[in-house]
């Protein structure tokens, strides 16, 4: 089913409000510029200055919009997302008009809070994609340049391996936010409505995370150097192992990847083993290679335990927000997998 006209141009308006506006404040308001850096784009930097340059966050957004524009107008089929933009604009002018928040229906609020999950998780995914592609180059021409000098660093190889699997992490939740569709299902029947669960969320990502980092401190990733070499392998390799599993977990997800919301249960994989197996295998990493430090710096035991205190609640909190949603599956699922964490465990 198409869109007739008119629901075309309110669409387009849709999308100039919603979408474009908050590029443009964000291409030009300095704090955000300091986070997202200054606007790059391939497509708008090409058509103007005949240059090709390679774009940061916000502009590979820019350029994703007016593709997304452009095969709109040439194939404007009825999609889920475009639906919902629709209806935010219908909300929106309804409360122009006077109308007031309590009389919102649960659809009209669960359209907002997916577009407030879009509109904070997107540009941030896009920048730890672009960051992460950067640290894979550099870190790839390390390795490379040392292979061509007959040397070999395992740490080095290291890097790029771990820069390889955030990059495919990250992937998955860019596949999430952007994609909403029946055909793949990954239609978002919740949001989480509760404060607390946006807060544990929020805080663990930019620029919430760097005011956490301040008051708990930052624990250690792969690429620390340990007092003994032997122990910097060993750690090594069980942190790769570990984050290994983290995107296992985020592959088993793939296009129902995305923080607060709720596509339909995903019980295969990793997900068939423990409930949590990226929380559970991210906070381990950053504890076995954070804990080597804690004789020199014994702070370090209260980072660990505060981030991993966040994490459990971002746990619990998730499992409250999936027993809301969709209580009669996901108490089925507690039941055939009983560990939140480590298996025959906790």
């Amino acid at each position: 089913m198409h869109y007739s006209t008119q629901e075309m141009k309110r669409y387009l308006m849709a999308t100039v409000i919603f979408v474009a506006c908050p590029l443009l404040f964000l291409a030009i308001n300095p704090t955000a510029i300091k986070h997202y850096g200054e606007f790059s784009s391939f497509f708008w930097t090409y058509l103007t200055k005949h240059q090709v340059v390679a774009p940061n966050a916000i502009g590979v957004l820019s350029d994703f919009l007016i593709f997304h524009l452009i095969f709109f107008a040439v194939y404007p089929k009825r999609r889920v997302t475009s639906d919902r933009l629709l209806k935010l604009l219908d909300s929106s002018v309804s409360l122009l008009r006077g109308r007031h928040l309590i009389d919102f229906t649960d659809t009209e609020w669960l359209n907002i809070r997916v577009y407030l999950v879009k509109l904070f998780f997107a540009p941030l995914m896009i920048l730890f994609v672009t960051s992460l592609f950067r640290d894979l180059a550099d870190n790839g021409h390390s390795l490379l340049l040392n292979l061509s000098e007959s040397k070999f660093y395992f740490m080095t190889f290291a890097l790029v391996l771990m820069s390889c699997m955030f990059i495919i992490d990250v992937s998955c939740f860019c596949l999430g936010y952007f994609t909403e569709s029946k055909r793949l299902d990954n239609v978002i029947r919740s949001v989480d409505p509760t404060v607390s669960g946006w807060l544990v969320c929020l805080i663990c990502y930019p620029p919430f995370s760097a005011n956490m980092h301040n008051i708990f401190g930052n624990m250690y990733e792969i690429g620390a150097i340990m007092p003994d070499p032997y122990m910097t392998f060993v750690l090594t390799v069980v942190g790769l192992s570990l984050m290994l599993v983290y995107t296992k977990a985020s592959v088993d997800l793939l296009f129902k990847a995305s923080n607060l919301t709720y596509r339909g249960l995903v019980t295969s994989g990793t997900y068939s083993i423990v409930r949590h197996p990226a929380y559970t295998s991210k906070v381990l990493t950053w504890t076995i290679l954070t804990l080597p430090f804690v004789a020199k710096n014994p702070w370090l035991i209260f980072t660990i335990l505060a981030w991993s205190t966040i994490y459990i609640l971002r746990a619990l909190t998730e499992e409250r927000h999936l027993l809301i949603a969709d209580r009669e599956k996901y108490f089925t699922y507690m039941k055939r997998v009983p560990y939140r964490f480590i298996p025959g465990v906790i």
